[in-house]
C-alpha cells in the first residue's frame, strides 16, 4: 500500500512520456503529408519548444515537464527525481534560463 502513490506517479510519467513519443510521430506523417507552407505557426512554436526541452540535460527537463506539464507541486516533482525541493527549483531556474537563452539566439540569428 505504501509502494501505490510512487507507483501511481511512475505509471503517469511513462504514459505521459509514451503519449509525447506518440504525438512526434503523428506530427512528423502529417508534416510528410502536407505540401508547401501549409504548417500552422503554433505547430511550429510548439516544435521549436519542445526541440529546446530536448536538448535541455534529462534532469531539467524533468522538472520542467513535472512542475509545469504536470502541474505538481515541488515536493512532489522532488519526490519522483529523489531529491530535495530546492534541487527542484534550481533546476528548473536553470532551465528555463538554458530556453531562453536559446530562445533568444534564434530571435537575434
Amino acid at each position: 500500500p505504501q509502494a501505490f502513490r510512487p507507483y501511481l506517479r511512475r505509471t503517469v510519467v511513462n504514459l505521459a512520456r509514451m503519449q509525447f513519443r506518440r504525438s512526434a510521430v503523428e506530427r512528423r506523417y502529417i508534416q510528410t503529408q502536407l505540401s508547401g507552407p501549409h504548417v500552422h505557426e503554433e505547430t511550429v512554436h510548439h516544435d521549436d519548444l519542445q526541440s529546446a526541452l530536448k536538448a535541455l540535460p534529462y534532469r531539467q527537463r524533468a522538472a520542467i515537464v513535472l512542475r509545469f506539464y504536470l502541474d505538481l507541486s515541488d515536493d512532489d516533482a522532488a519526490d519522483i527525481l529523489g531529491c530535495a525541493a530546492g534541487t527542484i527549483r534550481s533546476l528548473i531556474s536553470r532551465g528555463l534560463a538554458a530556453l531562453r537563452s536559446t530562445h533568444k539566439e534564434e530571435l537575434d540569428g
